[in-house]
């Protein structure tokens, strides 16, 4: 939703998952939540409570981003809001991304995770992020089965791209990973979509750690 003293011109209407109409103004949201939360924020009633601040969540896939992906318009927005906070805060942590456990559709509603950061490289954002978040979900299988379409053996090949780009020191954050043992999710990775055991749910946490 739109941040409160947000303009609403920056905002497209259709959706709060919308790209917003003008990247200057979601790097003015980033700079001002480092002036308010950041290690140098200017309100010490607020100051330090953020450290970290992720651009976007899954951007590379269409329910989270509309009105399709696009990573050379995401690239333009995390150089903007990697800018703004800066400015402000060198101390924060700006990761990208946090890339859905998404295929390459060749309609490009969805993109790789691995697709999606060479994207971020080859439109110049190489120099726009701290770090690499990825979310590493394979329920309803194990985390340590090595199939390309493992979002938790993605993690390894995300890094590769980054070493092949000259920046192996920087790391990928894994920010959102699981297994449901509530409910039916769908598909998933050619199963029958329904939730694991708890003691499943357990043992994956382990393997994944």
């Amino acid at each position: 939703s739109r941040p409160a003293g947000a303009r609403p011109s920056y905002w497209a209407a259709e959706s709060a998952r919308c790209w917003p109409v003008r990247v200057e103004g979601w790097g003015g949201v980033g700079r001002a939540a480092a002036l308010r939360d950041g290690a140098h924020g200017v309100d010490p009633t607020w100051r330090g409570r953020i450290s970290t601040g992720e651009v976007w969540n899954e951007p590379n896939h269409v329910p989270f981003v509309q009105p399709t992906v696009d990573v050379a318009h995401y690239t333009e927005l995390l150089r903007y809001a990697y800018d703004e906070i800066k400015k402000v805060d060198r101390a924060t942590t700006v990761l990208a991304a946090g890339t859905s456990p998404a295929p390459d559709d060749p309609s490009g509603r969805d993109v790789a995770p691995v697709s999606f950061l060479e994207g971020i490289y080859a439109n110049g954002g190489g120099d726009a992020f701290d770090a690499f978040a990825h979310h590493p979900y394979s329920f309803p299988c194990n985390p340590l089965l090595n199939r390309t379409w493992n979002a938790f053996f993605q993690t390894y090949w995300l890094h590769q791209v980054m070493v092949r780009h000259g920046d192996g020191d920087r790391k990928v954050w894994g920010t959102e990973v699981g297994a449901p043992t509530g409910s039916d999710v769908g598909q998933w990775a050619g199963g029958k979509g329904s939730s694991i055991p708890a003691a499943d749910q357990a043992r994956f946490a382990v393997e994944a750690l």
